[in-house]
């Protein structure tokens, strides 16, 4: 039976260099360890070009499963590199909110809702970022928990 560095992905480089994903040497079939332009190639394929390339080469299913996963790993991980490097961008521009409601039991201040939204919004709207909000269980009783939903394209973090 041939293996996926066999059948579709030719070219995978076994070098004792340290890459990306923190194998050295590569493990077959990791995307890191393509020659320039073989990456890009590789994750261009949709699933069903996969499966059309892997049947032609006569590849077994768990080739072609193989393949799958690991695009779908690589999709993901792009998504959540392009979700923090933006994230990033929009912590930088944040500056300190000034509070513009007062706390009498704290005796203290502190910037409302709408104070805070009418600055940071156009931030991560610029950046691509959605936000909406949802529920959860909360432990405590007649408490309930706010869960916010921070989303960058196909990623998305709960907080």
């Amino acid at each position: 039976m041939k293996t996926v560095e066999q059948t579709v992905l030719p070219g995978i480089e076994q070098g004792e260099r340290r890459c990306e994903c923190g194998q050295t040497p590569h493990k077959p079939g990791c995307l890191s360890a393509l020659r320039e332009g073989q990456k890009e190639e590789a994750l261009a394929l949709n699933e069903l070009n996969l499966l059309q390339l892997a049947l032609s080469k006569d590849a077994a299913i768990d080739v072609i499963e193989r393949l799958a996963a690991l695009q779908r790993e690589a999709r993901e991980r792009e998504a959540m590199i392009d979700f923090n490097d933006a994230l990033n961008r929009v912590q930088e521009q944040i500056k300190r909110i000034a509070p513009d409601l007062e706390n009498p039991s704290k005796k203290s201040r502190y910037a409302s809702y709408a104070a805070i939204d009418r600055i940071i919004r156009p931030i991560y709207s610029k950046e691509g970022f959605g936000l909406s909000f949802t529920h959860a269980d909360c432990p405590k009783a007649d408490h309930i928990r706010v869960v916010a939903r921070l989303s960058l394209r196909a990623h998305v973090e709960h907080y």
